[in-house]
């Protein structure tokens, strides 16, 4: 009996992103796709090839693929190895790309044409993408892309990875699959030979032969790597980062154990000796005040490593221990996850599968060995398989686990869907609270910082921090809805959203839950939503004081009555408003706003007779007050709409976990610059010119939700007990 593996390849055309180390093909990708993947100031940061989607104008799908960085097509380390056994068509799973993007850095040409080289000769159509040409300018480089496709022949187009609309003509070029056919493909026999001299003489004729100018990087670089003061100057930041993490975190961790141990005591006196208490003291709170108490070591240690990666110093330390790094069989980039691994090992296994297959016999050595876990604890590396040997059914299952729900309609299990309704309700309202509880502090902690210390420096730094926390309390939300929630996601329309721009986001407001599926759905995929809340919020036990930390704007609402009686307080609506969005001017930020002012119920219709069949009357004030304030920095007005085709959930019946579909539509439409907002409140016809454009938007929407709800009937499965 013969056997034979089939493998089955997804349909569509495959795009891949290949190139060097740090070239940007992940901020390229991130751009393209709408993607957050890592991006960092060193190399190596992509070890595993990513996976995302891009839509185009016309509205056809084509799947990318972001290959780790590669020097040549000899590859030497697993990550390289990914890359050549893609483009060679001996990726499980997956097949040959139908067009492949050389990401090239415009100030290396030198280095970075030899890959595209080898690429060429492997008769796949290829496209030349010329990135960062922004800081060859900066550089004095001028490259001229016409020229250049000349001489390579192949198709070249210019792209800026960091800005928004960075990618527009290689968007133009992906718009036609029909055109990649022989763009660029050489069915020449592989051979590198030669490719040193052809380089040269491309840069030659190009006018780019000559050496770049020293900038300050090469002044820094001369200090910073000089044999004596290189590692003098290593030394000391190291003690500086060290001392912080291991001294200068004691005062806040003894704060955190008091702190536990108070509020332990203060719940065992009010509550009688009962399972209740011991569940509350025993293990939510001790188990919490146990988690905590390492935090100020991991904040200050994160809070170390950007400044280091964005300043540009961690590569430049990885190339001064390159050499120690070695005597054990490590490159020197092991430093940087062995750094973060003093306050967490995690990144250091994962850097594992690449960095000790360099040196087998380390593997072999280690593979017993007791790694640090954090503080206080210890975890043991067992088993008889090498750790870059895992089975690809296992690194797919891996893979499906990913932050953002699919674009197309499916079912995410439920890892409690066995439990009765009330209990999942129980645990997720449970998971909840402690989340929150978890976050608050922390988030608050940070905030009481940026009061106390008046300077507009370290304000500007605690900024990016708050942020960061808040997307890891809605990241922690995301995690407790996968285990606890049976919902079947069908989105389209988050392709191309950038998270360094600032958004207008309107949506359609249905039910408490339209927040939380908002966060799930754009959580890192465009800057933290910023919500108009009504001032009464603030008393909201731990999510007002939350609220406030985080700036977001809260609007004390007046009635026509109560205008009437005291005239003065008329405007102070959209005083506030002004203030607020002119704050977020400062940081990219996503402004959202719930036309309507209020959720949806069929009281509210009625009593509105509001002449739509889905939704209430829009109110336009605040959007045009935010449009005013912050109109030239909003990139685009994020439009959502929110259906539940099995009906509005209430937020219990969504902890329960019989919210069984959610359908969301986002397009992106562009700001309307052409009115004169600043006349809004002053000119009678600009509002009503803005009021005829949010009414056609709102009719829109609503003919969208009669249509979903025409497609998707009522669910007919069968309920959970």
């Amino acid at each position: 009996m013969t056997e034979a593996v089939i493998h089955v390849h997804r349909g569509g055309p495959l795009v891949a992103l290949v190139g060097n180390p740090n070239c940007g093909k992940s901020a390229l990708f991130n751009l393209l796709t709408g993607s957050y993947q890592k991006v960092a100031n060193y190399a190596g940061v992509t070890v595993e090839r990513k996976k995302g989607r891009m839509r185009t104008s016309r509205g056809r799908q084509l799947r990318v693929l972001d290959l780790p960085g590669a020097y040549s097509l000899s590859p030497r380390s697993p990550d390289e190895r990914v890359t050549c056994d893609v483009l060679l068509g001996r990726a499980r799973g997956e097949k040959r790309p139908d067009l492949v993007v050389c990401v090239v850095d415009a100030a290396n040409l030198r280095r970075n044409l030899r890959l595209v080289l080898a690429v060429q000769r492997l008769g796949l159509p290829c496209v030349l993408a010329l990135n960062m040409v922004d800081l060859a300018r900066s550089h004095g480089l001028r490259v001229d892309a016409d020229a250049l496709s000349r001489k390579l022949g192949l198709p070249v187009v210019s792209t800026v990875a960091v800005q928004s609309g960075g990618d527009e003509a290689l968007r133009a070029f992906l718009e036609d699959p029909a055109t990649w056919r022989g763009a660029g493909a050489s069915a020449q026999p592989l051979n590198d030979d030669g490719d040193h001299a052809t380089v040269q003489a491309i840069l030659l004729r190009l006018g780019l032969d000559k050496s770049m100018p020293h900038t300050a990087s090469d002044r820094i670089d001369a200090m910073v790597l000089h044999p004596v003061a290189g590692p003098l100057l290593l030394t000391i930041i190291l003690f500086l980062v060290f001392q912080a993490v291991f001294a200068w975190a004691v005062l806040p961790m003894d704060l955190i154990k008091q702190g536990t141990a108070l509020l332990g005591d203060a719940v065992a006196q009010a509550l009688p000796d009962n399972a209740l208490r011991s569940l509350l003291v025993d293990d939510v709170i001790t188990g919490a005040g146990g988690v905590l108490v390492f935090l100020p070591q991991i904040v200050i240690l994160f809070f170390f490593i950007p400044v280091l990666e964005e300043s540009g110093y961690l590569p430049r330390a990885a190339f001064m221990l390159d050499r120690l790094m070695g005597s054990v069989g490590l490159s020197g980039r092991s430093f940087i996850p062995l750094l973060s691994s003093f306050a967490c090992a995690i990144p250091g296994i994962m850097a594992a599968r690449t960095q000790l297959s360099v040196c087998p016999g380390l593997s072999r050595r280690l593979h017993h060995l007791p790694v640090r876990a954090g503080p206080g604890r210890r975890l043991t590396i067992t088993g008889g398989r090498r750790w870059g040997d895992a089975s690809a059914q296992a690194q797919q299952q891996n893979r499906r686990h990913t932050l953002h729900p699919p674009v197309q309609a499916a079912k995410l299990p439920a890892m409690l869907n066995f439990l009765p309704s009330l209990a999942i309700g129980a645990i997720a309202g449970l998971l909840m609270v402690v989340n929150a509880l978890f976050w608050v502090p922390i988030l608050l902690f940070f905030s009481l910082l940026k009061l106390l210390i008046p300077v507009p420096a370290f304000r500007g730094a605690l900024a990016p921090v708050l942020l960061a926390i808040a997307e890891a309390w809605v990241t922690c939300n995301s995690a407790w809805m996968a285990l606890t929630q049976r919902t079947r996601w069908d989105v389209t329309g988050l392709e191309g959203l950038d998270y360094r721009s600032w958004y207008m986001v309107n949506c359609n407001h249905q039910s408490w839950v339209d927040i939380l599926v908002l966060q799930h759905l754009l959580n890192r995929r465009i800057p933290l939503l910023k919500f108009f809340l009504k001032q009464q919020l603030i008393w909201v036990p731990v999510m007002g004081l939350a609220w406030w930390a985080l700036d977001f704007p809260f609007m004390r609402r007046h009635g026509a009555e109560y205008l009437r009686k005291h005239p003065e307080m008329r405007g102070k609506d959209q005083e506030t408003t002004r203030k607020a969005c002119e704050k977020f001017a400062l940081v990219p930020t996503s402004v959202m706003n719930f036309l309507e002012g209020t959720r949806f119920t069929p009281a509210k219709h009625a009593r509105q007779q509001s002449t739509y069949a889905h939704l209430l009357k829009p109110k336009a004030g605040g959007l045009a007050l935010a449009l005013d304030a912050l109109g030239d920095k909003f990139q685009a007005i994020l439009d959502v709409t929110i259906v539940y085709p099995d009906g509005r959930p209430t937020f219990w019946h969504f902890l329960q976990g019989r919210m069984r579909r959610v359908t969301v539509r986002a397009r992106l439409l562009p700001v309307p610059k052409h009115l004169d907002l600043t006349r809004y409140s002053t000119d009678s016809s600009v509002r009503a010119v803005f009021h005829t454009w949010v009414q056609q938007l709102w009719e829109e929407k609503d003919a969208l939700i009669t249509q979903i709800l025409a497609e998707q009937a009522p669910s007919k499965e069968k309920k959970a007990p």
